[in-house]
């Protein structure tokens, strides 16, 4: 009886798993490398815990669509959040490789030390590589490519106002994780 009862509660642990199987997703496979992979997996995992921690929701899918409503509201009401704070960010892209962050992110280590959207790194391959078959994706690709940044705010408006994207879809996920990572805090001036 305890084999099964502890049989039971593993099943339904796995079950309740929010991490993302990056494997499954073949675009990500045929553009980054194993240790890019592994870095992705933890931006994702670290991203995943802010946003459950902020909407007090297990369930990754809806964990990620309230965060983000939240996020569209605060914009409107010109109450910006913060995700991840600056000295919270750069503590944790310390942690992984800097190649990995290079293929995402350039750095500016200035005063304000924020991320800009490398727009020759392998992440703007991955989102053109997902944009021959997504058009919602193709007018991302080509918005951050012809700006030269990721924008957020249209990212929290697509993400807040479509219950239909799901959140354990690899492409979905990384994405949100790259938009909270990249909102920063208003700019100092010197």
């Amino acid at each position: 009886m305890k084999k099964v009862f502890f049989l039971s509660l593993m099943i339904f642990l796995l079950g309740c798993s929010n991490n993302i199987n990056l494997k499954s997703d073949k675009v990500s496979v045929k553009i980054f490398d194993k240790k890019e992979l592994i870095d992705i997996q933890n931006i994702i995992d670290f991203v995943d815990d802010i946003v459950k921690e902020n909407t007090n929701q297990e369930e990754i899918n809806k964990a990620y669509h309230l965060y983000f409503d939240t996020l569209k509201d605060s914009m409107f009401a010109s109450n910006f959040i913060v995700p991840i704070n600056r000295d919270k960010k750069l503590k944790f892209l310390e942690s992984i490789n800097e190649k990995t962050v290079e293929e995402f992110w350039l750095t500016d280590y200035s005063q304000n030390r924020f991320l800009i959207l490398n727009r020759n790194g392998k992440f703007m391959e991955y989102l053109k590589n997902i944009a021959e078959t997504d058009t919602v994706y193709y007018h991302f690709y080509d918005n951050f490519y012809a700006m030269g940044d990721i924008t957020t705010s249209q990212l929290i408006i697509h993400f807040s106002n479509n219950n239909d994207i799901d959140f354990n879809e690899v492409k979905n996920r990384l994405l949100a994780a790259i938009c909270l990572f990249t909102i920063s805090e208003p700019v100092v001036k010197s």
